[in-house]
């Protein structure tokens, strides 16, 4: 009679948990885009995951019409098959580490207009974002209209910047 009862609860626990685990999968509904995991609540798109083979990673600007803005937390963070990403300028929120210490990542194009985690509004973009990443080449996206100040203090590998005609004001010592 014990082990039935003990049985019940156990069954109950996990139809509990199954229910919990299809109701939080409603609510932020994951998908795969290529090699892209991400969610959506319909009107924007949050990159959360990454399964390519390195390389060149291109973020895309939209998946099936609606567009991405977000790259979640440590999405690629310590992955040493990147050598080059390129986040288009609609990417407006960047999670911390997102890029953290990815050795071979030499080259990346960014929008000069993120907010990232921190919820500092570019103050210190470079170095929460890409810390320990070595990148020597930097292009700001095609359509960035600013470059916060502060936003790539401590790129001290930086050799080569490229500020495209969209960009009409630069912060202060952005580039410090």
């Amino acid at each position: 009679m014990k082990t039935l009862k003990s049985h019940r609860y156990l069954v109950r626990a996990l139809a509990s948990a199954m229910a919990l685990a299809a109701l939080t999968t409603c609510l932020l509904p994951k998908a795969m885009a290529g090699d892209f995991t991400y969610i959506t609540n319909s009107s924007n798109i949050t990159i959360t995951g990454y399964s390519g083979s390195g390389g060149t990673v291109t973020i895309p600007s939209d998946v099936d019409g609606v567009p991405v803005t977000g790259i979640g937390a440590n999405v690629f963070a310590a992955n040493a098959a990147i050598t080059k990403v390129i986040i288009p300028a609609g990417v407006t929120n960047i999670g911390d580490g997102a890029f953290l210490n990815c050795p071979n990542l030499t080259s990346a194009t960014v929008p000069g207009n993120v907010n990232y985690d921190s919820n500092l509004t570019g103050f210190y973009f470079f170095q929460v974002v890409f810390g320990q990443s070595p990148i020597t080449n930097l292009t700001i996206a095609a359509g960035s209209p600013f470059i916060t100040h502060d936003a790539f203090f401590s790129a001290t590998n930086l050799t080569s910047i490229t500020i495209p005609n969209s960009v009409q004001t630069i912060g202060p010592q952005a580039f410090f």
